[in-house]
């Protein structure tokens, strides 16, 4: 209760491209100093959801985890702050960029994060342990219990480490930009968009004459690649 900030990380059950079907078994909250792995099969998701609904909640592809925690919790988390979109700002979006929190970490944190290789003072857990949540119904092993906590602790740095990144590239506000969008990404998840496939199609076949008729002027200006 005492954080103004933290990540949110959540596992789940159920069909991963079928978003309404999942149901959140583990949810991890903290920072890099402290964190707590919740077994949301025995504790209400909704009671921990409450105590953090009004702070900056830090995560990695967060429209994932706040899609799916408010579809199971009736909550929507509102302050967010997404380290894969702000590593995608900081690199212009580069489209052969990785951006999982595997490799993004690697680029920022810890160049041997999720590896066999890792500091000696962090538990080897490899991302091969995020395929065990699926159809999990035991107790959680102690494996998985480390790696949710990880999620966390590597989130939380990749955070404290992009912050002052963005703010040296004057690029801090077109990340804030993008956090606030993801609300709207999620609700055109959720709600689906009205389309109107056959105006559509007349709209791209004009804008395409279109092009062609600019290009052919510009190319005449200067004989370069306009595209």
């Amino acid at each position: 209760k005492s954080w103004a900030s933290l990540t949110l990380d959540i596992e789940t059950k159920g069909d991963i491209k079928d978003m309404f079907s999942l149901e959140i078994i583990m949810m991890q909250l903290g920072n890099d100093q402290d964190q707590i792995v919740i077994d949301c099969r025995e504790f209400d998701a909704k009671e921990f959801i409450n105590i953090i609904k009004d702070k900056k909640i830090i995560g990695h592809n967060l429209k994932f985890d706040v899609q799916v925690v408010y579809l199971n919790t009736g909550i929507m988390l509102k302050d967010l702050w997404d380290t894969m979109l702000a590593a995608q700002v900081l690199e212009c979006g580069d489209p052969n960029g990785k951006y999982s929190l595997q490799e993004t970490s690697r680029r920022y944190v810890d160049e041997f994060a999720y590896s066999k290789q890792t500091n000696l003072f962090l538990p080897v857990v490899t991302k091969e342990v995020r395929k065990t949540f699926m159809d999990w119904e035991g107790p959680f092993l102690e494996e998985q219990i480390v790696y949710g906590a990880l999620d966390v602790y590597y989130t939380y740095r990749l955070y404290s480490v992009l912050v002052p990144l963005l703010e040296k590239e004057e690029l801090i506000l077109t990340a804030e930009d993008e956090f606030e969008f993801l609300h709207v990404v999620m609700e055109m998840e959720r709600e689906g968009m009205p389309f109107n496939q056959e105006k559509w199609s007349l709209i791209a076949e004009r804008s395409e004459d279109e092009t062609y008729r600019l290009l052919d002027i510009l190319t005449k200006i200067a004989n370069i690649n306009w595209n």
